[in-house]
């Protein structure tokens, strides 16, 4: 009757991740990929250092393939 909950687990390390963020805001960023990663950097960092669930772990990996297409699009 119950929906059972997947368990939670710890997110990886993100010091690297938080890194290229900051190295992208550093960037002459469009107003759009600005956005992206201020947005990016928030969720990211909310995500440091607690239990992810299932869902938070596909946010996360979602946010990680967004860092990704933009340190590729400014050659970071």
């Amino acid at each position: 009757c119950f929906e059972q909950s997947a368990p939670e687990q710890p997110a990886p390390e993100l010091s690297y991740v938080m890194t290229m963020l900051e190295k992208l805001r550093h960037e002459e960023l469009s107003a759009t990929d600005r956005l992206e990663a201020d947005m990016l950097l928030h969720t990211v960092s909310a995500m440091q250092g607690r239990m992810l669930t299932e869902e938070e772990k596909n946010t996360l990996n979602d946010c990680l393939a967004s860092i990704l297409k933009l340190t590729a699009k400014y050659k970071l």
